[in-house]
């Protein structure tokens, strides 16, 4: 007959073996955002499709680059070596980015958030709504997806204004009158 003492015993002897060996990955994707407006605005991509989007500052030699979050939550534990991979396609070009993601606990303690950031340079000269595909994926160390999203939006480089021109214009002819006028 088994003793009820040693059989608690063992079942709490193999617990606390087995319990720190048994930890999984259980790392996963949020929503990804873009900024806009000099990072001013956030922009939800998966509350948002097909939202066109700009650069996300306007000042070189930034005008034509786009800056993706990424947030994530969960832990990658002690031996994993998951890696954060997101892809972006327009105009026929693949832009693809990884980083690998540190082993810790997400958002890490004390902070509410975490965002790992990207950012997309893309062609100049788009100064009509061209698609993009963006694709973002967690793989673990054997190239295993753990999780995945999708997203499609519009990206559109402003256009200069022709009353920014025209004010451009005058205030170079102004500035030449007046130098020539000084020489004479």
């Amino acid at each position: 007959m088994l003793n009820p003492h040693k059989c608690w015993f063992s079942i709490l002897l193999l617990s606390v073996v087995a319990v720190p060996f048994a930890s999984a990955d259980s790392i996963s994707l949020g929503n990804a955002f873009a900024l806009q407006n000099n990072a001013f605005t956030r922009v939800e991509l998966s509350s948002h499709p097909g939202i066109p989007l700009s650069p996300s500052f306007d000042a070189p030699p930034f005008q034509t680059s786009l800056d993706i979050g990424v947030p994530l939550t969960g832990v990658v534990p002690d031996g994993a070596r998951d890696t954060l991979v997101i892809t972006s396609l327009i105009l026929g070009n693949t832009l693809t980015q990884q980083y690998p993601i540190p082993v810790q606990t997400y958002p890490p303690p004390g902070s509410t958030s975490f965002a790992v950031l990207f950012t997309f340079q893309y062609p100049s000269g788009i100064y009509h709504p061209k698609p993009v595909k963006l694709d973002i994926s967690i793989l673990d160390g054997s190239s295993q997806t753990l999780s995945s999203a999708s997203y499609v939006f519009t990206f559109v480089e402003p256009a200069p204004e022709p009353t920014t021109l025209v004010l451009l214009g005058t205030g170079l002819a102004g500035t030449l009158a007046a130098k020539m006028k000084r020489r004479r």
